[in-house]
This record gives structure tokens, sequence and C-alpha cells, in this order.
């Protein structure tokens, strides 16, 4: 099998990121009206602990799958051996899932007060099965995901505006994100049946993948319990609303924020497969090019979301959750350190089999997160749960990068030649504060996003111009332009 262009994988990433984000996003001014902070955040939080389960089905998959099918690609008999094994192992585990689900949501009161939605909501474990993420990816087929993605979107934006229409719809609002994530696990079983052969009983290697998962669930668990701990620990020790302005908070700034890890994350199968290949002097060149996509995107959309954070909540979710915005505020170094995390744990790190060294980090930081947790959401509420997750995700960060620094010092990151981005940032955000000060005030929240976001984007590459940045310029004119040059990818 042909190997695709680093750039192509990068850009349907991005893409599908980009839809799972943006999509909602279209939709989220309109949800956030209807249904109302309460009611909203009854999804969210039920959404929050079917999420938990699902971890626990995966069982590290979504880490160990991806490495184990880029490695052997190119031959389909061992790929499907590896597919049908790792199957058969998720299924087992969704059945033990359910039956603690199950329980659970009869014997918590909080559940059981909305159990038809908690029902409704559970049938994503079971769906999670037949997602095949972790093989697509492996396969790098990111152009087939990211179409499968922008039909299913489509159908759920037009069941939204069709079917909700007010507060008592928000069990609906659930069923309609079941509908969508149904049909998109259909259309994966029609492009699968191409991808993987017959594969006898004999031939599956069940207890050999059961012992590779170990450490890869383990750091698998512990990363998803850390992601989504703040918003169970807001259901239960705040209120339903709390929880809807902390997730509009995270959303706004998650679209951001997705497409900065989709466009590095390709680079995870590419480094497993040349790994694998014995080629890892093509190596260093990816992992310089990653690092500095931390810098060149990230920085300058903190700093714009920063200044617009109030008109971005209005827009998206009205006068009635202004609380987010504050929030909104406190979580938005998460854009540049997400990206960061992602590069150091599982770009880095994972791909040379240190994952007890991000799993050591990330359980340290959820044990953090929970205690702070515990202590400030009873004081601040959401802003408390900010102010947690932002010191967990600088904790993981520093930790990884002490303990790992041996398999980064080679790599020749050159920290010093990203302080551009840094300094075209304070560029930008100077013109951005002047614009809306006394060229742009009193637009409406809509209009003033608009001309702030092009007057920062259009200050922020002129000065990159300038000063003659030579990584990610060039790459945009060529795509602007269609001039080739320079070397092919791998």
């Amino acid at each position: 099998m042909k190997n695709r262009s680093v750039k192509v994988n990068a850009f349907f990433n991005t893409f599908k990121e980009f839809l799972d984000l943006a999509v909602p996003l279209i939709t989220f001014p309109y949800i956030t009206r209807v249904l109302l902070p309460d009611n909203l955040g009854k999804v969210q939080f039920a959404t929050s602990i079917v999420a938990m389960f699902a971890y626990f089905a995966s069982l590290g998959i979504p880490l160990y799958g991806v490495r184990k099918i880029a490695a052997v690609k190119n031959d389909i008999n061992a790929r499907s051996r590896i597919f049908f094994s790792i199957l058969v192992i998720e299924s087992v585990l969704t059945v033990l899932v359910y039956i603690a689900f199950f329980i659970s949501i009869f014997a918590v009161d909080k559940f059981n007060k909305e159990i038809a939605l908690y029902l409704i909501l559970g049938m994503r474990i079971g769906l999670k099965i037949f997602g095949f993420e972790w093989f697509f990816k492996g396969m790098e087929e990111y152009r087939f995901m990211a179409t499968r993605n922008m039909i299913s979107k489509i159908i759920g934006v037009f069941l939204i505006f069709w079917l909700i229409k007010g507060p008592e719809d928000y069990m609906l609002y659930g069923l309609i994100s079941i509908i969508t994530d149904f049909f998109s696990k259909f259309l994966n079983f029609i492009n699968l049946k191409k991808m993987v052969g017959k594969v006898s009983r004999d031939e599956l290697d069940i207890k050999e993948h059961i012992s590779g998962y170990v450490s890869f669930f383990l750091v698998f668990i512990s990363a998803k319990i850390y992601a989504d701990i703040d918003k169970v620990m807001l259901g239960f020790i705040s209120t339903n609303a709390s929880v809807s302005y902390y997730v509009t908070a995270n959303k706004l700034i998650n679209i951001i924020k997705a497409m900065f890890i989709a466009a590095s994350s390709v680079l995870i199968p590419r480094f497993s497969y040349l790994i694998a290949q014995g080629q890892s002097h093509k190596f260093k060149p990816l992992a310089q090019k990653a690092f500095s996509i931390i810098f060149f995107l990230p920085i300058p959309a903190m700093a714009g979301l920063y200044l617009l954070a109030d008109e971005v909540v209005l827009m998206f979710g009205g006068p009635k959750y202004l609380p987010a915005v504050l929030t909104m505020k406190i979580l938005l170094p998460i854009l540049f350190l997400l990206p960061l995390k992602s590069f150091v744990g599982k770009q880095i790190l994972i791909t040379f089999g240190q994952h007890k060294i991000v799993l050591m980090s990330v359980t340290m930081a959820t044990v953090l997160n929970i205690i702070l947790n515990s202590f400030l959401i009873s004081r601040y509420s959401q802003n408390g749960a900010a102010v947690a997750t932002l010191v967990s995700e600088v904790i993981i960060i520093t930790l990884e990068i002490l303990v790992g620094y041996k398999y980064f010092k080679d790599l020749e990151l050159n920290v010093p030649r990203n302080f551009i981005y840094i300094v075209a940032t304070f560029f930008m955000t100077a013109c951005v504060f002047f614009s809306k000060r006394y060229l742009t005030a009193g637009f409406a929240p809509m209009s003033q996003i608009l001309a702030s976001s092009l007057i920062g984007a259009v200050s922020y590459f002129l000065f990159l111009l300038l000063f003659r940045e030579n990584l990610f310029l060039p790459m945009i004119f060529k795509m602007i332009t269609g001039k080739k040059g320079g070397k092919k990818d791998d």
C-alpha cells in the first residue's frame, strides 16, 4: 500500500476534527437558547458519565491499535489478524462494561432520576466497538474518516433544527447524537470489507494482545478519566447549569485546540511506521515541524480568544451563559498546553515505548485534579474546575519533559526559532486591542468577532512575512498558489 502524504493526511484529519467541533458550534447557539443551561447541563453531565464507562470498554485500543496496524499496514494478513483479535477482546469488555453501567444507573439516585436519558446515551458504549478509528488511523485513511464525518454531521444538523423545539426536548437531543453515531459506524462497515480478510479462530493472537494492552490501557484510561472527571465532579458537587457553563467554555476552545492537535497527530502512525521500518532518520524533521506547529497557531489563537471572550460567549451561548466568560479565560492557556502535551506524550514518548512516563504523569495529575476539584468546585463552581484543570495540565507536561528529557534532546527542536511566533502574537494583540477600542467599538458580537479576527490574522501573518518566517509561510503560499517546489513529503 502506497504511503500517503503527511500534508494530505494532516489536511483531512484537521478537516475531520474541525467538523467534530465546528458543526456542533453551528447548532450550539440554537441548542443553548432552546434547551437552556439546566437541561443542556443534564445532557452534558450524562454524556460525561457514559464516556467514562465507554473508556473502560476501549482498553487502550485507540493508542495500541494505531501503532500495531500502522506497523503492518501493507500486509493484509497481519493487519486482519490484529483487527479481529482486538475486536474479540473489545466485544467481551463491552459486555462487562454494560453490566456495570446498568447496575450504576439503577443504583445511583442522580442517574436514576434521568434513567431514560442514560439508557439512550448508553447505546454509545456499544457503538464504540464499531468505530474502528484506531484501524483507519493506522491505515492512514484520513480522507475516508473526514468524508464519513461530514455526511453524518450534516444529518445531525438537519435533525436538530427540525426536531428540537423546546427545553423538554433534551432527551431527543441526546437521541440525535446516537442516530448520527450509528450512521457513522454503518459507513465504517462498508469501507472495512475491502481492507481486512478472513481469519480463522486459530490465527487470532488474543493472549498476545491482552498482554500488550496493559500499559496502553493504563495510559489511556488515566488520560480519559482525567479529561472528564471535572465535568463529572461538577455535576455531583455543583449544579447542572455549572456543567453547562463549563462545557460551553470548553467547547468554544476545543474547536481550535482540536485543529492544532489533528494537524500534528497524523504523525503518530507515520512515526510508528518509520521506526518499524528502520527509517528513524526521517523521524527528526517531522518531529521538528510538529513542535513548531504548537507555536505557530495556538499562541495567537489563545491571545485572540482572550480579547474576544465576551463576544464569543454572547454569540454562541447568549446572555444566560455569560458566567462562562471567566471560565473560558482561565482555560485559554490549554490551547497551547494540550498540543504540547500531545506532542510530548503521544508523538514522542509513546512512539518510543515510554508508556510508563506518560502513565506516571497523567496518574499524578489526575489525583491532583480530583483533590483540587474537591476543594475548588464547592467554592468557585465551574471556575474552580477550570483552575484545577489548568494546574493539572502544567503538572503533566512538566513531569513528562523532565523525566523523558533524553528522548527530546537529540531531536534538535530549536525552541528559540519559534520565538518569532510569540513576538508576532504581541504585535497582533496590540492591533486587535486598538481596533476594538477605537475602530469596531459598539459592533454587534458577530461583527466584532469577524472584524477582529480579520485584523488579527492580517497583522499576524504580515509580521511573519516582514520578518521572513521560512517554515510555514512557504507551505501556505504553495497551497494557495498551487506552485510546487522543494522535496516531496515522505
